[in-house]
């Protein structure tokens, strides 16, 4: 019969210079992060946003026809029923014409401005300078229930944006537009002072 001990497959550490490799690769890995960390908040990239053009035509589809059968075929309270899903058919094709017109915007970092899109699939931009940013900072608890939190918010000199997380690609992204606005208008305080 086997033994069912496991035996010592690897070789015995080397007496001297064994210290110094591990010291060696943790002082690289403190170094990477802290580049990491320092890339986070540079310059020049893009984020894009994404649509949900399928969640809009399925929602779309589905009011049509279930509204309309509900106005053919139903009294007054189907009929009151159907026509608000024929309402909720219109904002959702409104919003799936929307998606189909329009790209679904793009944040562009520069040095000493960020392009932000006003909304998901509008066709318009804003720019604004680090300096005008006042607070950015994420929504968590008071969130509507039709978004998903968090919401990320940029308020500028007259204005506030919101973004929610379902425009994003990854939590990363939001994540790192917040950590950007917040060095970014430390930065610009610092040279207005």
């Amino acid at each position: 019969m086997s033994s069912k001990k496991s035996k010592n497959a690897s070789a015995a550490s080397p007496a001297d210079g064994g210290e110094t490799k591990p010291a060696a690769k943790a002082g690289a890995a403190a170094s990477k992060r802290k580049s990491r960390r320092k890339n986070r908040t540079a310059y020049g990239f893009e984020i894009e946003l994404v649509h949900a053009r399928n969640s809009h035509l399925g929602w779309m589809i589905f009011g049509l026809v279930l509204g309309v059968l509900l106005l053919w075929k139903l009294a007054f309270v189907g009929k009151l029923i159907g026509v608000i899903l024929l309402i909720v058919a219109g904002f959702a094709g409104r919003n799936f014409l929307l998606t189909v017109l329009n790209e679904p915007g793009t944040f562009r970092v520069e040095k000493d401005h960020i392009e932000m899109p006003e909304g998901l699939c509008r066709g318009r931009t804003v720019s604004i300078d680090y300096a005008q940013v006042k607070h950015a900072f994420f929504l968590r608890r008071a969130v509507p229930w039709t978004r998903a939190g968090p919401i990320l918010v940029v308020e500028a000199d007259d204005r506030a944006l919101s973004y929610p997380r379902d425009w994003f690609s990854s939590d990363a992204d939001q994540l790192r537009l917040l950590e950007l606005l917040h060095t970014a208008r430390k930065r610009a305080q610092a040279k207005a002072s």
